[in-house]
């Protein structure tokens, strides 16, 4: 039996994911929620530690040629090893979320140490740098990229609210995609109603908190990486 899995990440991670989600046994359906638009920044006066909180961070900072930095401070794996692949030194991972990411600069850098700057999308979740700040760091957050959200559902999506189609899990990689899920379900079934055939893994409680009250079930990732993803997804469809 085929098992689809509906893919809403941005590229080029999507096409990541669905290698591994095809490695799983599930047929991967790639259908980005959003594209990323890079936005021009002033570069830091070295020396900085970098804080990155995706791998879109970590893109956009090397395309802008600034490998060269004191450290490297990523949210997780995935992470800290595109800034690997791409040429970064001296690489730290929380290997978690914002908050094991704070705790881990925290318990790791120095306070009198060099400034850290946060290089993330223009509308970051969470106030990283304002905790490190009253922690007592110089801290700084630079936005070099935004997520443009697609202004309606795509074809698979818009078939699977309408009762259309069979897409047997949706994989939502982070609160904002959740919340636009919700927005287009609610859009297409009415405020408080669920779609009977929407069923969603999420990498994190934060991420599935919108989509709870719209869809049919929802499964939390047991840890907040792409591999407890779906293996969450995978457990949903009751793949072994």
């Amino acid at each position: 039996m085929i098992f689809r899995a509906l893919i809403t990440r941005t590229e080029p991670g999507a096409s990541a994911t669905a290698d591994r989600v095809r490695q799983r046994g599930l047929h991967p359906i790639i259908e980005p929620f959003s594209r990323i638009e890079p936005i021009k920044f002033e570069p830091p006066t070295p020396p900085y530690t970098a804080i990155f909180t995706s791998q879109n961070g970590v893109r956009s900072v090397f395309e802008a040629g600034l490998t060269h930095v004191s450290a490297v401070y990523c949210v997780g794996d995935a992470t800290a090893a595109e800034a690997h692949n791409l040429g970064f030194k001296n690489i730290h991972s929380a290997r978690g979320d914002v908050e094991a990411l704070f705790e881990l600069i925290q318990s790791n850098v120095a306070v009198s140490g060099c400034p850290l700057v946060h290089f993330s999308n223009e509308q970051p979740r969470g106030d990283l740098v304002g905790r490190l700040k009253n922690a007592g760091f110089e801290a700084r957050f630079v936005p070099v990229y935004r997520a443009v959200e697609r202004p309606a559902p795509g074809p698979e999506l818009s078939r699977l609210l309408a009762g259309e189609a069979r897409t047997d899990v949706v994989l939502i990689h982070a609160p904002r995609a959740g919340s636009l899920l919700a927005k287009w379900a609610a859009a297409r079934t009415g405020a408080g109603s669920r779609v009977a055939s929407l069923n969603v893994a999420a990498i994190s409680h934060a991420a599935a908190e919108a989509v709870r009250s719209v869809a049919d079930r929802v499964v939390v990732a047991d840890h907040p990486d792409e591999a407890a993803l779906i293996e969450a997804a995978a457990a949903l469809v009751g793949l072994p």
